[in-house]
């Protein structure tokens, strides 16, 4: 009797980067945030996808930065 395997195919993986956002443009008030994207780790050359961005990590609050820092403080 022939049986069938089914083959697991990697899913989209979700990946974090933790960022900082410098809100009044002088230092004296950064905002941490997270950038969320998905990795499809099948096609190669197929760039990240953001799926969003969220206050100190917290998915119920969407965030829109003012003035992206390269480097968090």
């Amino acid at each position: 009797m022939p049986t069938s395997s089914a083959i697991a195919r990697p899913q989209p993986q979700a990946v974090e980067n933790c960022r900082c956002d410098d809100v009044n443009g002088d230092g004296s008030l950064i905002v941490r945030y997270v950038e969320v994207y998905a990795i499809d780790v099948t096609a190669p050359g197929v760039p990240p996808v953001l799926l969003g961005r969220f206050e100190n990590g917290d998915y119920a609050t969407p965030y829109t930065p003012v003035s992206p820092l390269a480097e968090c403080p």
